[in-house]
């Protein structure tokens, strides 16, 4: 009886999967452009799946995942040849946070520093931050050296997703 039991089992996630494929193959993609002729949205199903946005000139800002939480630095915010002027030891480092899904916490936040060239000089690793707040921050103790130009960028883990990283602000 119980090898019987078992086949039968196997038999119904068989038919569960071909149906499951099915339904996949079936899916309806719609795509979404700006007045500019720029992709702004991707639909499956009548649903937003990808969201992307541009900045004057037309360069793409973000391409967001839905579900998946937006982090975006507000400080430093400097660009790599206009960096953000830093004279003490201690950064205050800023963000605003946005989640999709009304509940749930903002569990952690990462940050990293880099060089000019790329090279990974400072990681957070995970820091705690158990908040629903849409705003963040950080107090870095600095050991950077002076007269150089660093970015740094962070991201943020909502409901166990990840946000992308933020686009890199610039500190001198």
């Amino acid at each position: 009886m119980l090898f019987r039991s078992v086949s039968v089992l196997m038999v119904l996630v068989m038919i569960q999967l071909a149906i499951g494929i099915s339904v996949l193959a079936s899916s309806s993609y719609q795509y979404e452009y700006d007045l500019n002729n720029r992709l702004i949205g991707i639909k499956k199903d009548g649903i937003y799946v990808q969201k992307f946005t541009y900045d004057a000139n037309g360069n793409q800002l973000t391409s967001t995942i839905e579900g998946r939480p937006i982090a975006s630095l507000t400080f430093p915010s400097g660009s790599k040849s206009d960096p953000n002027s830093i004279e003490a030891s201690v950064i205050n480092i800023a963000w605003t946070q946005t989640a999709s899904f009304a509940s749930g916490v903002f569990e952690h936040v990462q940050i990293e520093v880099r060089d000019t060239e790329g090279t990974l000089v400072w990681d957070s690793g995970l820091i705690n931050q158990p908040t629903s707040s849409t705003t963040g921050s950080f107090e870095w103790t600095s050991t950077l050296p002076q007269n150089e130009k660093f970015q740094l960028r962070l991201r943020v883990k909502h409901s166990q997703i990840w946000s992308n990283w933020t686009e890199s602000g610039w500190l001198f």
